[in-house]
C-alpha cells in the first residue's frame, strides 16, 4: 500500500467508525491525543493510528462502561 493512501479523510474516518462527518471533526477537535495532522485546510488521520487509539478507549471490561453510562444518565 502506498504510504499516502494510508492517510484518511475526516469523512472516511466517520464512514469507519459509523459517526457523522460533524461528530469526527468533533471528536478530533475536543480531543488532543488523537494524532491527526492538519495539511493545509484538510485534517488527515493515518489508519494505524486511528486503530492505536480505538484500541486505548477500550474499557477493561462491559460492567465498567455499564456503570458508567448508568452515571452519566
Amino acid at each position: 500500500m502506498d504510504a499516502w493512501q494510508e492517510f484518511m479523510k475526516v469523512a472516511e474516518i466517520a464512514q469507519e467508525l459509523r459517526i457523522a462527518r460533524s461528530r469526527a471533526y468533533e471528536l478530533l477537535a475536543a480531543d488532543r491525543t488523537i494524532p491527526a495532522v492538519k495539511i493545509g485546510r484538510s485534517v488527515r488521520l493515518r489508519r494505524t493510528e486511528l486503530e492505536r487509539w480505538l484500541e486505548g478507549q477500550r474499557y477493561p471490561n462491559y460492567k465498567a462502561l455499564t456503570a458508567e453510562v448508568r452515571n452519566v444518565r
